[in-house]
């Protein structure tokens, strides 16, 4: 029910790309990646909240909590607005003489972005992920001092790991994602033998 009224959309909407445009394609391509972006979101929402809707706990797929719910669909609007439209962005500014080198530079910085905004998450639920990695109360275990200590430490990790696979893919680093993995496999795994070890 949520898509119909897209599809009454997307037919007035090509109606009016194809007199609007009078048979510029410039103007037809730039008008045509918008709408597009447009419908993208729309659809991704309607996805979106038939997993973790809000509106009440018999209307989701997936079981999470009220707030939890909220927080999700917030936070997926976002990103899709900004890819979406940060793609259509992008390729208009090439259509309209940027050209690859244009495209490719807004990309980058809608890529920037969403990884900021993931970051930003990430520490929003911090707290609720930190509950789910910590030991139960009272344990005294090796095993259960690392997850309490993972259970601090993983917001900083996933952050540094997020904005470093940016870097590596925007600075075009030959072979940087294996290397990124490498770097923070080995000094994760120092930092838990030490850790053991202080233990």
């Amino acid at each position: 029910l949520d898509l119909l009224p897209l599809a009454l959309f997307f037919c007035a909407a090509a109606l009016m790309m194809r007199w609007i445009s009078a048979g510029d394609d410039d103007i037809h391509a730039v008008t045509q990646g918008f709408v597009s972006a447009y419908l993208a979101v729309r659809v991704t929402m309607a996805l979106v909240r038939l997993l973790v809707s809000p509106v009440g706990h018999g209307l989701r797929l997936l079981k999470v909590s009220p707030d939890m719910s909220a927080v999700l669909q917030t936070w997926a609007r976002r990103f899709v607005v900004i890819a979406a439209f940060g793609i259509a962005l992008a390729d208009a500014v090439q259509v309209l003489g940027a050209g690859p080198v244009g495209r490719f530079a807004i990309i980058k910085l809608v890529s920037l972005v969403v990884h900021l905004l993931t970051v930003a998450l990430i520490f929003q639920v911090r707290r609720p992920v930190a509950q789910a990695i910590s030991a139960s109360a009272g344990s005294t275990s090796a095993f259960g001092s690392i997850r309490n200590w993972l259970a601090q430490i993983w917001a900083f990790a996933a952050a540094v790991f997020v904005m470093g696979t940016w870097v590596v893919w925007a600075l075009g680093v030959e072979n940087g994602f294996p290397k990124l993995v490498h770097f923070l496999s080995v000094s994760g795994g120092i930092i838990i033998v030490a850790r053991l070890a202080s233990i």
